[in-house]
Parts: C-alpha cells; sequence; structure tokens
C-alpha cells in the first residue's frame, strides 16, 4: 500500500497513505481522501462483496468518462463534513430568525400581483426543480469515483434539500401574512404552464441520466449558470425589492452561494478528465458531446421562462439582454474549463 511518513514535533513519525498537496495533509484531506477504498487503490484484496450479477460496488462503467486519477480531485473549497453542518446550521438560524420580521406586514407592502403571480405560482413551483436535481445528484453521490468527488457532490445534493426547505417555509409565512395567499396553483404551473415545461423536461431528463459524471457537468456548469440563475438571482431574488418583498433574496442567498461551488466543483472536475493521460481527448469529446445536446434545451427552456419577467420590472427587450449575458457568462465558464 502506497504511503509516506511525515515527521511530528514531538518526534514520532505518522503514516499518512495519501500524498497530500503540500507537506502535511490539510484537514479537509485527512477527513476525505481514502474514505473510498477500492482494490486498484487501497485494499490488497478483491471486492470483499458485489452485486448479484457480479459487478463491484463502484466500476467504470457508471460513466462515459474514464479515468485513471479520479483520487487527484480536490474541492476547490475544502469543504467537509463537520464545518458545512456548522455553516448551514448557523444560515438555517439566522434564517428562522429573520423570516417572520422580513414577512412581517406583507399584506400591505408586497405588490399584489407579485404575490400572485411569482411568489405563489412560479417560485411556489421551483421546489420541484431542487428535488428533481436533488435525487439527481443523490444517485452521483452514489456512483462518484472518488471521495473527494463524493463529498463534494454530497453538499452540493444537501444544498437542494435546504433551498427546497427554505422556499417552502418562506410559502408558510407568507400565507399567515397575506390574506388569500396561496400555493396551490403550484403545481399545476409546474405541470402545464409553457413558461416552465422546458425546465421539467429538463430536470426530468437530467435525473434519468445513468451517468454521474454527465450529471455533476450538467448540473454545474449548464443549468446553474443559465436558468438556476436567470430565476433565482434575476427573477426572485433582484427583481422582489422592487415590488415590496424583502424576504425572498435572503431566502435564496445561500442557494446563489452553492451554485458557484457546484459550478467549481463541475469545472475543476472537468479539467482533471480532460487531462488524464489515458482518456483525456476521449472524455473531452464525451463532454463536448453533453454540452451539444445540454446547452440548446437548457437555453430554450430559459428562453421560455422569459415570459415570467412580465410581471416584474425587468422585462420586455431587458429580460432578454440579461438571458444573453447569462449565455456569454456560461460560455465563458465552460471555455474555462476547458471544454
Amino acid at each position: 500500500m502506497a504511503g509516506h511518513a511525515t515527521e511530528t514535533s514531538d518526534g514520532f513519525r505518522t503514516f499518512v497513505w495519501f500524498t497530500p498537496e503540500k507537506r502535511k495533509p490539510t484537514e479537509y484531506e485527512s477527513y476525505t481522501v481514502g474514505q473510498q477504498s477500492g482494490p486498484e487503490q487501497w485494499l490488497d484484496v478483491d471486492w470483499p462483496l458485489r452485486f448479484d450479477d457480479g459487478r463491484a460496488p463502484w466500476d467504470d462503467s457508471s460513466s462515459a468518462v474514464i479515468s485513471t486519477v479520479w483520487s487527484d480531485f480536490r474541492d476547490t473549497h475544502r469543504t467537509w463534513q463537520r464545518p458545512y453542518v456548522s455553516d448551514a446550521n448557523q444560515d438555517e438560524q439566522a434564517l428562522a430568525r429573520l423570516l417572520p420580521v422580513l414577512t412581517s406586514g406583507s399584506a400591505q407592502g408586497v405588490n399584489p400581483v407579485w404575490a400572485k403571480e411569482v411568489l405563489g405560482r412560479t417560485y411556489a413551483a421551483w421546489p420541484f426543480v431542487e428535488y428533481g436535481l436533488f435525487l439527481a445528484l443523490a444517485y452521483a453521490v452514489r456512483e462518484a469515483r472518488s471521495d473527494t468527488v463524493e463529498f463534494a457532490t454530497v453538499f452540493q445534493a444537501a444544498d437542494r434539500m435546504r433551498v427546497l426547505q427554505d422556499i417552502v417555509l418562506h410559502l408558510d409565512f407568507l400565507a399567515e401574512e397575506i390574506p388569500g395567499f396561496s400555493d396551490a396553483d403550484a403545481r399545476d404551473a409546474w405541470m402545464c404552464d409553457p413558461s416552465l415545461i422546458g425546465i421539467r423536461e429538463v430536470v426530468e431528463n437530467i435525473a434519468a441520466s445513468r451517468d454521474w459524471v454527465e450529471i455533476l457537468l450538467v448540473t454545474g456548469l449548464v443549468f446553474e449558470p443559465i436558468l438556476g440563475k436567470l430565476a433565482k438571482a434575476e427573477l426572485f431574488s433582484r427583481s422582489a425589492s422592487t415590488f415590496g418583498d424583502p424576504a425572498t433574496a435572503t431566502v435564496l442567498a445561500q442557494s446563489v452561494a452553492s451554485a458557484e461551488r457546484a459550478l467549481s466543483t463541475a469545472r475543476d472536475l472537468a479539467r482533471l478528465v480532460c487531462a488524464d493521460p489515458a482518456h483525456g481527448a476521449a472524455n473531452l469529446a464525451v463532454i463536448q458531446g453533453w454540452l451539444g445536446t445540454w446547452q440548446p434545451m437548457i437555453t430554450h427552456a430559459a428562453e421560455a421562462f422569459l415570459a415570467n419577467f412580465a410581471h416584474a420590472p425587468v422585462n420586455g427587450r431587458r429580460a432578454e439582454e440579461t438571458l444573453a449575458r447569462l449565455l456569454a457568462d456560461q460560455r465563458d465558464a465552460v471555455a474555462a474549463a476547458g471544454l
């Protein structure tokens, strides 16, 4: 088993079973690297357990992308369980204290059209998006071929559930504050509204994918920079205060931040597999093929979603300009990933 020893201040030698990025392992590396063991890396024996059909618990067939260096991946944000739970706890406690204050007086302060057409319908339908992507990411967690990728993915999945629950909590407060407010039309909008049908189809197709690398790259590198930002950052958050709604931007703040982490994960993973000494060229071709399929589909869904900006101050030509800016930024992100 490969490893090396490092000197400690008390004179004892400590065995490290992986090669750290620096002279000594970081706390992040100590708690993530080596948690997913396999015969090709950490185990001296074959898999002790297999599926009924003989398949190994983890196998290269889980993705069209193959790498000999999965274990070299490192999360740019160095996120591991304890700080993630601590930060999430602080964020949710703060939101629980702020929401009653921010939604107080909504009956008088929030524009009725914004409350009914955006908050009660489109915004209330967004948890379906988050849940669908959570399911897709949960599958990717199971199939990920490296512990460091697995940890980065599981935190993305948890972020999806957090924003889903935060939106539902927000809607409950609005129902208490605004007479007649209801999110009863949200499911119908999700299923039938032309402005959301394209998004639903995209989410369903991502969730149906059985390629975990495809799920991570499409979610982080295409869906969030285009559709996620268009809805959560540009429509729901940026327009809210104009309509007397101080709460929505606060509710979605952590989701906007987590989208940047997802983008970093997707970018760094793409760079890693495309630089693979044995499979890099083939991986690049596979990923470019995915982008050629998903980018037009997600762009089309975003164009349909622009209809919702009729209820916001950014409408008509300006909404189209907003989408054009997001598409340009997303193309830059793809280029930065070496794709």
